[in-house]
C-alpha cells in the first residue's frame, strides 16, 4: 500500500479542487461493498413476493402495468415474460452480479449489469417503490463511471500493473456523485417550507405519529414531547448545513468525516424510530463516498505501528490457480507486509510441498504451516478479520476444512484451467473524454432536473430531453415528508367472507374482523413494498388497481386453502386517524374503497378471480 503523504495528514492547508470533488479509492472500495450488499438484501427481501409483485399472477399484470402504470420510455427486460420461473432466473442473475460486485471481478461491467437489472425491475413495478431506490438507481448510475474495484477487489488483486502510488481520485463522475449526494438533501430543505418545519418545529411529532410507519422506539420517543422540537431542528439544520460543510476548504479531512459520522447517526436514527424500507441504509452506503484519505491514512499508519510479523506464502509455482488465490487472498485479508514466491525457488517450502501437497506459510521466526491451519494463521494476522481466526479453531471446523483443502489440492491442474479466464488485466482508472463529457452532461442535466422539481417557472429540463429521464431512471424528486409530514394516518381492514360462513380479515392473514385500532400498525404491513403498494392504491391516479389487488386477494386466499374455506365476497377498507395537534385524539373514520366477488353471481365454479366489483 501507499505510504500517507504528508500533505494527506495536514489538515489545516487550504484544500483544492480536486481534493474537494475528488474521492479516496478505498472509500470507493467500502461503497463498492455497501452497495452490493444492499443490492443482495434488496432482492431477497424481494424475492419473498416474487409471486405478488413481479409475475402475471400478482397484484400488477404485464398488462395493467403498460396500460395503466408504466412510462412509455420505461425499459424493462423483466416485462418479457410474467411468469415465476423467468422471473426467479433475473432475480438469481442479479443476485450473482450484486457478488461478483461485493467481490469486484469485472467492476465495471458487473456494475452496468447490476444497474441495468435495477432499473428493468424498478419499471416491472413502480407502485412498490420509494424514494430509498431512486437513491440505489443513481449511486449505481454513477458507480459504473467510477473505478469502484480499484482496491480490495479482485480486480485489484490481478492487477498487472500494480500501481498503488496514489488512492486520490478524481474526475466529473466523482463530481457527480457527490453533488447526487448532496442535492437529496438541498433539494430536500427546500421543498421543506412549511412551518411545521421551519417555525413550530412539530415535523417530528407529526412523522412519528404516523402509526402506519412508527416503529416501537418511535412510538416511546413521541411521549417525550418537549425532545421532538430540537429533533424536527436538529435533522432540518444538519440537512442545510452538512452538505456545504462537506466542502469547507479549510479542515476539510476532519470537517467531512464530522459531516459523515453526523449523517450516518442520522440515518441510523431514522431507521430506528421509522420503517421506510432500506432508505436510511442506502443513505448511509451514500456517505462513504465521502470518507476522507487522512481517515484511511491515519489508520493505516496505526495498523503498520502495530508489531505484526512479516510474512512468506510459498505456493505451487505450476499452478495458475494457486498464485491468483493466494493473491486475492493477501487482497482482502488486508496483509500489506507479505512475500509471495513459488514453494519449488524455497527448499525447506518444497520440501513440505512435497510431502504434503500444500502452500507453505512461514513467519518472520522460521516456522512453517500448511493447508488449513496456515489459512487460519493468514487470517489471524489480518488486522480487519483477525477475530474470525478463534472461531476457525473451534471443532469442526478444522477437521472439516483439512480435508476441504486436500480436495481443492487434489483438482489443481482442473481449478486452475477453469480460472483460467480470469487473468491479469491492467486497471484503467480515468475515463475516456467522451466517457468524461457523458458525465458532464447528466451533472447538468440531473442539476436540471432538481431545480424543476422546486416548480421554478422557466428553469426545467427542456420538453425535447424529457425522455432521457425516464428511460436512463435518472428522474428523480427528493419530497420525502415534504413540504411537512402527512397528517392523514390509518390502516386497511379487508373482511372477507368464506364459503362455510366464517367472516375474516384478509389484510391480517385471516385473523379476526376488527374495527378497533391495532396495538402496532406498522407491523400490519407484511414489509415496506406492500406498505407503498397499498398507500399508493387507495390515491385517486391509482385507484383502479383496487381490482387488481382484489383478483390478487382471490387467487392467493384460495390457492392456499380447501374449496369449502374459499373466498366468496370481500370489502377494502382504509381506517383513516388524523392527526391533530398537542396530542389530541382523533375520530377513526372507515373509508369504503372497493367491494368484490371471488365468483361470478350464482357461478361458484369460477376461480379467476372478482367477475364483478363495485366501487362505492
Amino acid at each position: 500500500m501507499a505510504r500517507p503523504s504528508d500533505d494527506s495528514l495536514r489538515v489545516y492547508r487550504l484544500s483544492s479542487i480536486p481534493e474537494l470533488f475528488g474521492v479516496d479509492l478505498r472509500s470507493l472500495a467500502l461503497f463498492r461493498v455497501a452497495l452490493g450488499s444492499l443490492l443482495l438484501t434488496d432482492l431477497v427481501k424481494r424475492a419473498f413476493d416474487l409471486r405478488a409483485h413481479y409475475t402475471d399472477l400478482g397484484v400488477l399484470p404485464r398488462s395493467e402495468l403498460i396500460e395503466t402504470v408504466s412510462n412509455h420510455w420505461n425499459i424493462s427486460i423483466h416485462n418479457a415474460n410474467g411468469a415465476l420461473e423467468f422471473q426467479a432466473a433475473l432475480f438469481t442473475v442479479h443476485g450473482l452480479l450484486a457478488l461478483l460486485l461485493i467481490f469486484g471481478y469485472r467492476t465495471r461491467l458487473v456494475t452496468i449489469g447490476c444497474w441495468f437489472l435495477l432499473i428493468s425491475l424498478h419499471a416491472h413495478n413502480p407502485l412498490v417503490l420509494s424514494g430509498g431506490d431512486t437513491l440505489f438507481r443513481m449511486l449505481l448510475f454513477w458507480g459504473m463511471f467510477l473505478p469502484l474495484g480499484a482496491r480490495f477487489s479482485v480486480d485489484w488483486a490481478l492487477d498487472s500493473t500494480a500501481d498503488d502510488s496514489t488512492h486520490r481520485y478524481f474526475s466529473a463522475a466523482t463530481v457527480g456523485i457527490l453533488l447526487q449526494v448532496i442535492m437529496v438533501y438541498t433539494f430536500t430543505v427546500m421543498l421543506k417550507g412549511d412551518p411545521i418545519w421551519r417555525d413550530d418545529h412539530t415535523a417530528a411529532y407529526y412523522t412519528l405519529s404516523l402509526d402506519q410507519y412508527a416503529t416501537g422506539f418511535g412510538h416511546f420517543l413521541l411521549g417525550y414531547p418537549a425532545l421532538l422540537p430540537g429533533l424536527t431542528g436538529a435533522t432540518l439544520w444538519l440537512e442545510l448545513l452538512g452538505p456545504f460543510l462537506a466542502f469547507i476548504p479549510v479542515f476539510n479531512a476532519p470537517v467531512r468525516l464530522l459531516v459523515v459520522v453526523s449523517f450516518l447517526v442520522l440515518h441510523l436514527g431514522i431507521a430506528l424510530t421509522i420503517n421506510i424500507g432500506l432508505f436510511p441504509y442506502i443513505s448511509m452506503a451514500s456517505w462513504l463516498v465521502f470518507v476522507p484519505a487522512w481517515f484511511w491514512d491515519v489508520l493505516t499508519a496505526r495498523t503498520k505501528s502495530r508489531p505484526r510479523a512479516e510474512l512468506s506464502i510459498h505456493y505451487d509455482g505450476d499452478c495458475g490457480f494457486c498464485r491468483k488465490t493466494v493473491l486475492i487472498l493477501v487482497t482482502f485479508l488486508v496483509l500489506p507486509r507479505v512475500m509471495i514466491t513459488p514453494a519449488q525457488e524455497t527448499p525447506a517450502a518444497r520440501r513440505l510441498f512435497e510431502t504434503h501437497n500444500s502452500w507453505v506459510v512461514e513467519d518472520n521466526m522460521g516456522r512453517f504451516r500448511i493447508q488449513y491451519d496456515a489459512l487460519a494463521y493468514l487470517v489471524g494476522r489480518s488486522p480487519l478479520f483477525w477475530p474470525l481466526a478463534h472461531l476457525m479453531v473451534l471443532p469442526p471446523l478444522p477437521l472439516a476444512g483439512r480435508y476441504l483443502y486436500q480436495v481443492v489440492a487434489g483438482h489443481r491442474r482442473a481449478l486452475s484451467r477453469l480460472t483460467s479466464r480470469i487473468d491479469y488485466r491492467p486497471l484503467r482508472l480515468q475515463l475516456t473524454w467522451w466517457q468524461e463529457c457523458l458525465a458532464v452532461f447528466f451533472i447538468a442535466f440531473i442539476i436540471l432536473w432538481n431545480i424543476g422539481t422546486l416548480s421554478r417557472p422557466g428553469v426545467q429540463v427542456p420538453a425535447q430531453l424529457y425522455w432521457i429521464g425516464p428511460m436512463f431512471h435518472v428522474h428523480q424528486k427528493w419530497d420525502l415528508f415534504t413540504p411537512y409530514p402527512s397528517k392523514v394516518d390509518g390502516w386497511y381492514l379487508i373482511p372477507g367472507k368464506l364459503k362455510d360462513g366464517r367472516e375474516v380479515d384478509l389484510f391480517t392473514k385471516g385473523g379476526p374482523v376488527s374495527t378497533a385500532k391495532p396495538g402496532m400498525v406498522s407491523a400490519l404491513y407484511e414489509n415496506n413494498r406492500w406498505r407503498k403498494y397499498l398507500l399508493n392504491i387507495k390515491k385517486p391516479r391509482h385507484k383502479d388497481q383496487l381490482l387488481n389487488y382484489g383478483r390478487y386477494l382471490c387467487r392467493d386466499w384460495n390457492r392456499n386453502h380447501d374449496v369449502d374455506q374459499h373466498l366468496e365476497t370481500f370489502d377494502i377498507y382504509f381506517m383513516t386517524e388524523r392527526t391533530l395537534p398537542n396530542y389530541r385524539p382523533s375520530k377513526i373514520e372507515p373509508d369504503h374503497l372497493w367491494h368484490g366477488w371471488c365468483f361470478g353471481r350464482g357461478d361458484s365454479s369460477s376461480n379467476n378471480g372478482p367477475s364483478r366489483t363495485s366501487r362505492i
